[in-house]
């Protein structure tokens, strides 16, 4: 798939929102729950104590792409602060339900 269709998802999709559900576009079957929305671009947002970036992580999408840190919700966590999060960049991102449908969206 080229750069361009991947880059695309930003474009033509409403973006999320923390507590929106959304799937990964790579894999769709689990949805997922947005816990942060940054504004840091992926070739500039590391991995833990790393110099790795998502941008190098994920080389197919646009390195400008800001990241979402999503978490994959799980049946046995009881509260929030329990869910492991992970940084995504927005193209790979497909919104399922907004939590709301306030006047911003």
């Amino acid at each position: 798939m080229a750069l361009t269709n991947l880059s695309a998802n930003t474009d033509t999709q409403p973006t999320p929102y923390v507590g929106d559900h959304v799937h990964d576009v790579e894999n769709p079957v689990q949805t997922l729950l947005v816990a942060e929305r940054t504004t840091t671009p992926a070739h500039t947002y590391t991995i833990g104590e790393t110099t790795t970036t998502v941008a190098d992580i994920h080389p197919e999408y646009d390195p400008d792409n800001e990241i979402f840190l999503v978490a994959h919700p799980q049946p046995t966590i009881t509260e929030l602060t329990d869910l492991l999060t992970y940084p995504v960049p927005r193209a790979r991102l497909e919104l399922v339900t907004p939590l709301s449908g306030g006047a911003d969206r």
